[in-house]
């Protein structure tokens, strides 16, 4: 242990050091209780069937999880635990470089800063690839930097970061060309264009590349069609030009601007400081560029957390030179953001329905287990071999993944879902055998499906819950789940081949009010209901609870058939209603919830939002 020097501490720990190891403690918390997120569930399905590479991500992540859940059984934890160790071996090796450039008490203030923004202070909470990123990073920066004090070892570490770079994610291809702007902006970095280190960083690429290339020409290239074109849309979009603004506010105003001063400050540093601030600067500055380019469907938040990482050691070791009400804002703040974090999570692993009906509302963490434990009666209902279908890969891998670690394992197929092709999953779901071919080549007479309606977003709803009826005519309606206010809504069909009938999908709600939205008594609100096969035959509102009130019902919509296109729906375009709301709202936030009926099912909910009273 060290002494405090001066900030006073517990036993021998600067206060610095407590917070860093605080945290730690609860990120260990956190991947114990937290549900697993739909992609590392994933990732565990994926490590069930080795390859050398993957579609939607190189082999590390599933590798490690398949060491791991080898030894300790296919627990959420044992998922974990890869992640865990790796963002306690990033944090150590940021310590170690720390420690050598000025002493264990920069040390441990270079770990706090890097652990304040949320994306970097709880990494390891989930086994995801950008864990196998970040502690290639700094494998690499400490490698470089060895290597420009003449360090013989420094190449080996270079290599070694580059090779579980390019196992970790395809998306190091950004790490490897903030490098190289680096090197060109940096006089002082051309060292790096030495034979020895060239050599060295070539064979860890080769090393690394490998696999991946064996994968991408297995699958005739379409690893990288999807990667590194499919995936983004490469049309200017402007609204991302204000990315770099969405980052200042999520690492903190002040935090993200020290690091951006540190950074420039490091070039006239020590080599191992101004690589790290030179690539740090250069990563975000890559990011920027190609931003308003780039894919912008799936969340890039995380993308710039390596920058942070490295960023932290020049302002850890320029800390002392800011005023003492700067660095007390900067700390607060940035603590405050990573503790909105943390809390977030927290309410996701011990409360999530109390985010139903918001924006937060944790949907790829939650109803694995609610929908387990529902379907449990029925599949006992249904005979030996009857296959367990769900509509998109995400629900398919966490329940699957559930029966596992219940010590039940099922094969659980997957439809053909827009999902699957846009997050890269379909040839995969292909190569394992749980893709509607799959589920068709086992030729049961009996089977269930489970269909997630939400999971795509309201456009295109209607058109592919008709178009799974149209592919499975056999399927009957059997049940539907409905919690946390519709926000986990399921429908359950039975597949039975040569029943009578007609595959009717579940109805489909809008009411034509924001989320948090304010009303008044009196006010006249809208929307539509649209359900494949019959129609909807009957329509009603219930404001919190209370009786329902009917609407005015139907009315005619011409211009939705074009929004939504086929749906199936014989009223169309006579779906839509009105209702003007009673002079007796309650105060205060309540709910408006939609039901509906149809020939084959009684009432039911199909969408509520949360309002609030305004007068």
């Amino acid at each position: 242990m060290y002494p405090a020097t001066g900030e006073g501490g517990i036993r021998g720990l600067p206060p610095t050091a407590i917070a860093v190891l605080a945290l730690q403690a609860l990120k260990l918390l956190l991947a114990w209780q937290l549900p697993l997120f739909g992609d590392e569930a994933f990732y565990w399905l994926e490590s069930r069937h080795p390859a050398p590479a993957y579609d939607d991500v190189p082999g590390l992540t599933p590798w490690l999880i398949a060491l791991s859940t080898a030894l300790l059984g296919d627990a959420a934890m044992a998922i974990r635990l890869p992640g865990l160790l790796m963002s306690w071996a990033t944090l150590w090796l940021l310590y170690r470089v720390a420690v050598r450039e000025a002493g264990p008490e920069t040390g441990w203030r270079v770990l706090l800063l890097a652990s304040l923004p949320p994306m970097m202070g709880l990494s390891g909470v989930m086994m995801l690839p950008d864990v196998g990123i970040n502690l290639a990073v700094l494998l690499c920066l400490y490698g470089a930097g060895l290597a420009l004090r003449g360090d013989r070892f420094g190449p080996l570490w270079l290599a070694g970061g580059l090779l579980l770079g390019t196992l970790a994610h395809y998306r190091f291809v950004l790490p490897l060309a903030a490098a190289a702007l680096a090197v060109l902006a940096l006089p002082g970095l051309r060292g790096l264009l030495h034979g020895r280190v060239l050599a060295s960083a070539c064979l860890g690429l080769a090393l690394g590349l490998a696999p991946v290339l064996w994968q991408m020409l297995a699958g005739d290239g379409q690893t990288l069609r999807f990667q590194f074109a499919e995936r983004h849309a490469f049309d200017f979009q402007p609204h991302l030009l204000a990315d770099p603004l969405l980052q200042a506010v999520v690492v903190s105003p002040l935090l993200y601007a020290l690091l951006l001063w540190a950074g420039w400050r490091s070039r006239r540093a020590t080599p191992t400081v101004a690589v790290f601030g030179a690539w740090g600067i250069a990563l975000l500055v890559l990011i920027w560029l190609i931003g308003p380019w780039a894919d912008s469907q799936r969340s890039r938040l995380h993308w710039p957390a390596p920058a942070y990482l490295a960023l932290a050691l020049p302002l850890g070791l320029a800390w002392t030179s800011l005023g003492a009400r700067l660095r007390a804002w900067t700390l607060g703040l940035g603590a405050l953001v990573c503790t909105l974090g943390a809390v977030y999570l927290t309410v996701v692993s011990f409360a999530a329905s109390s985010l139903a009906g918001s924006r937060l509302y944790p949907d790829n963490f939650v109803g694995a287990g609610e929908l387990a434990a529902a379907l449990a009666p029925r599949l006992e209902q249904l005979p030996p071999g009857a296959p367990l279908a769900v509509d998109h890969f995400l629900l398919a891998a966490q329940l699957e993944q559930r029966y596992a670690a219940e010590g039940s394992p099922r094969p659980v197929f997957v439809l053909d879902h827009p999902h699957n092709f846009k997050h890269g999953r379909q040839r995969e779901l292909s190569r394992m055998g749980r893709d509607a071919r799959a589920l068709d080549a086992v030729g049961a007479s009996d089977g269930l499906v489970v269909i997630e309606p939400a999971a795509l977003t309201l456009r295109d709803r209607p058109a592919w819950l008709w178009t799974f009826c149209l592919r499975h005519p056999h399927a009957r309606w059997s049940d539907e789940l409905w919690s946390d206010r519709g926000d986990q809504r399921l429908a359950l069909f039975r597949l039975q081949a040569g029943t009578p009938g007609r595959c009717e999908p579940p109805v489909v709600g809008y009411i034509d009010l924001v989320e948090g939205a304010r009303v008044r008594p009196g006010q006249t609100i809208g929307g539509w209901a649209i359900a494949g096969g019959s129609g909807v035959s009957g329509l009603r509102l219930r404001v919190s609870g209370a009786a329902p009130s009917v609407p005015e019902w139907p009315m005619s919509l011409p211009s939705l058939a074009g929004i939504l296109g086929e749906t199936g729906d014989p009223s169309m375009p006579d779906v839509g209603w009105q209702l003007r709301l009673p002079d007796s709202l309650p105060h205060g936030r309540f709910w408006l919830q939609l039901e509906a009926r149809t020939d084959s099912r009684d009432w039911h909910p199909v969408i509520a939002t949360p309002v609030e009273r305004s007068d």
